[in-house]
């Protein structure tokens, strides 16, 4: 078991085209009625002293052979590569804006279409941190061409640091990531702009993306989600703050009613669509309610696959009506030193046939204080690949999910069948009674 350094260039970037019956209780406990075992704690206290990484002439080759017809969109978790306050990684990104992909741009690269979570305003001097922001994050616009090269092709800025320097800074990002070039969603300069579908050309699929962030992402841990009034103080938080108008910048609040809406206008414009969600609560391994509910309802509204991502490690997969619902990716590039932080994913979805056939699940070790990682993901192979599906199969069979591993992967399959839509009335839900 060996643990390697990944160096090398980056290869050049490809052309790209643009609650039902039975939900889970309401509550007012933030998540506290979702104290099903397995937290992150599991993976935070695997001490491997070794990992076994995926050597970088061997990255490519994850992705493995595809039908003639076969297309792939590929998913990555929150990339924040940098920190205002200093630290290793705003070190390495200074020195080389490429440094935090070098072991992963390969697999993304390879895509027909890549996605990713921008975890930060992009803004210098524009913008006052907010007081209530423990964790503020902003990124300089030097950082775009690093994500843009490694091979993302649409990133979302809807998530709970868009708004840590308040509407100037989220308008300064508007200006440059349209500068750049780099396409987004999740974020807009008024609420129409905000609620804005992207769609792209996948090889001959035109497939919609819908970005939205949900409140429970203000939660900083379960036990603070069990506090009395926790969730609808956060919730009148990211309402103040986040939550797109018809006169400020912010992004979408994830609800019921609020995905379902955009979903259905989504069906009308595209052949397949994705929810991008962020939602979940830090390093609470089990989905909240919360999350179940808004996946069930975007399912049932024609959604046909659901890729979410926050709490900074990965969560499990579900198959439901028909769809794949993969719950949390966990962290990609980004700058943390939390040992909880330690384990991500990175998921293809493999589009074949007017569907999405199946999603191959990539394990992805993120602890950036290994001295193998080094704020640096890198892909896990061999015992250390199989340890983390393992863990990942075993966490998604609780939700009626068998997953196939193959290798260094598992495999998800959508079944055939869809489910038959459930009537409207699942829009009837309010966004504050169903409680994380």
């Amino acid at each position: 078991m060996t643990a390697v350094a990944v160096g090398g260039l980056l290869g050049c970037r490809r052309d790209s085209g643009a609650t039902q019956a039975g939900s889970p209780r309401e509550d007012a406990s933030g998540g506290a009625n979702d104290q099903r075992a397995g937290g992150a704690k599991k993976s935070r206290g695997r001490k491997r002293a070794e990992l076994e990484l995926v050597k970088p002439e061997g990255v490519a080759a994850l992705g493995g052979p595809l039908a003639a017809d076969e297309r792939v969109i590929l998913f990555a978790g929150d990339i924040m590569p940098w920190n205002d306050r200093g630290g290793e990684m705003r070190t390495f990104s200074e020195a080389d804006v490429h440094y935090p992909y070098r072991g992963t741009a390969p697999l993304v690269q390879q895509a027909d279409y890549a996605v990713g979570d921008l975890e930060a305003p992009i803004a210098v001097n524009r913008g006052k941190r907010k007081k209530f922001i423990r964790f503020p994050y902003k990124m300089p616009p030097s950082v775009l061409a690093g994500v843009s090269q490694a091979g993302f092709d649409l990133v979302s800025l809807a998530n709970n640091h868009v708004a840590d320097y308040g509407t100037d800074a989220m308008l300064a990002t508007i200006e440059h990531l349209t500068a750049a070039e780099l396409p987004f969603i999740g974020l807009g300069a008024d609420l129409a702009s905000a609620e804005r579908i992207h769609l792209a050309d996948v090889g001959g699929h035109k497939v919609a993306f819908i970005a939205c962030v949900s409140p429970e992402t203000y939660l900083s841990n379960l036990k603070v989600a069990s506090e009395p009034g926790a969730f609808p103080k956060r919730l009148k938080r990211m309402q103040d703050h986040v939550e797109a108008r018809s006169d400020r910048p912010g992004s979408v609040l994830a609800s019921v009613e609020s995905v379902v809406r955009l979903v259905e206008r989504a069906n009308e414009l595209a052949d397949l669509v994705v929810v991008y969600p962020h939602w979940g609560i830090r390093y609470h391994r089990p989905p909240s309610s919360r999350q179940v509910a808004i996946a069930h309802a975007a399912i049932d509204a024609g959604a046909d696959l659901i890729v979410g991502h926050h709490i900074h490690t990965w969560q499990p997969i579900e198959t439901y009506g028909g769809a794949i619902i993969v719950y949390g990716l966990g962290n990609f590039a980004f700058d943390s030193r939390n040992s909880r932080a330690a384990e991500s994913l990175v998921v293809r979805a493999i589009i074949a046939r007017g569907r999405v056939d199946r999603v191959e699940i990539h394990p992805l070790a993120t602890h950036n204080r290994h001295e193998a990682i080094r704020y640096q993901p890198k892909f896990l192979t061999g015992a250390s690949a199989r340890e983390l599906l393992s863990e990942l199969a075993t966490a998604s069979r609780s939700h009626d999910t068998q997953l196939e591993i193959v290798g260094n992967k598992a495999i998800a399959r959508a079944p055939i069948a869809r489910a038959p839509e459930i009537a409207p009335a699942v829009t009837s839900v309010r966004s504050s009674e169903v409680e994380p």
